[in-house]
């Protein structure tokens, strides 16, 4: 199976996407930063979904970021599924790509999906956070492109509550 468009009519690729810049639709004045969900999974699937792209590609990760910029977003989430995992590759192949746009931030999200898909042998599901955690400060987190808060990095998480309870 191949993306040909959507159900509602629109065409794939940018003749449905919109080249507004995202800040033009903020107050005047706004110092708020936009971030995207990025969602590095694209790869060749068994079951045959084909969406004309591989995540870790990194001629398709400097289309999608100089277009991102182009946009006016000022930083990725990165939805990551943790060591090992092809996001994680996919990712990896994708930090070189993105020091060329020095404007834009990058963060992990740890996704519900580790702990379902990329649990560590024998973990609980705070045990798998605290593993993944450990490898993204080895990582990523020192990266000067790496997303902050008052000097802080920022991590965030996805879906964590349809797995079980962290402490």
């Amino acid at each position: 199976m191949r993306f040909k468009g959507s159900s509602n009519g629109n065409l794939p690729g940018t003749n449905s996407i919109s080249k507004v810049h995202v800040h033009s639709m903020l107050y005047p004045g706004s110092m708020t930063r936009v971030l995207a969900h990025y969602l590095p999974w694209w790869s060749p699937d068994p079951r045959g979904l084909d969406v004309g792209y591989r995540s870790d590609d990194p001629p398709q990760a400097r289309r999608t970021f100089a277009d991102m910029r182009s946009h006016g977003v000022d930083g990725l989430i990165v939805d990551w599924y943790g060591e090992g995992h092809f996001v994680d590759k996919a990712w990896k192949a994708s930090m070189p790509v993105l020091a060329e746009y020095p404007a834009l931030t990058f963060s992990i999200m740890i996704d519900s999906g580790t702990f379902k898909f990329n649990a560590c042998k024998d973990c609980d599901l705070t045990q798998t956070i605290l593993h993944h955690l450990d490898y993204a400060v080895e990582h990523y987190l020192s990266s000067r492109q790496y997303l902050r808060y008052n000097g802080r990095p920022v991590v965030f998480e996805f879906g964590m509550e349809a797995v079980g309870t962290a402490d």
